[in-house]
């Protein structure tokens, strides 16, 4: 047994401990965890409207990548349709060079049978005087 638990010391030590730790210090700590508690419930209220704000975020970051995996095979096709076209336009590319060649022969094969026979005497027909001379075939 100690000397605060004896009666006579209990008698005092018992409203001493009320006034101090009743009136004065429990009070005191009460507010103090009410004021900490209250900013942790602040924090915690925050804390949970921003998580709320990045799960919609995530919840649409989620949509929109579920739209790109689906635009995925639509963005395939596209790449599929413009190789079919640049192919097309290759193609087209080399029959217009072609058909440029054999033009650029063709005159000069014209130009060049014109300027041989010029010099001879040679009688060049026009093209008046052959359609006349297919319509009048003298051999047939």
């Amino acid at each position: 047994m100690t000397i605060l638990d004896r009666k006579p010391l209990v008698y005092v030590w018992r409203p001493a401990y009320r006034v101090v730790f009743g009136s004065l210090i429990w009070p005191f700590l009460e507010r103090v965890k009410a004021f900490f508690f209250r900013e942790t419930a602040a924090d915690l209220r925050e804390l949970s409207i921003q998580l709320a704000n990045l799960n919609r975020r995530l919840e649409g970051m989620e949509r929109e990548h579920r739209g790109w995996q689906g635009m995925a095979g639509t963005v395939a096709h596209f790449q599929r349709d413009l190789e079919g076209i640049g192919q097309r336009f290759a193609q087209l590319d080399t029959e217009q060079r072609n058909q440029w060649e054999a033009t650029r022969r063709l005159l000069l094969c014209l130009f060049s049978n014109s300027a041989r026979y010029e010099g001879t005497g040679y009688h060049v027909p026009s093209e008046a005087e052959s359609a006349r001379s297919a319509g009048s075939r003298p051999f047939a």
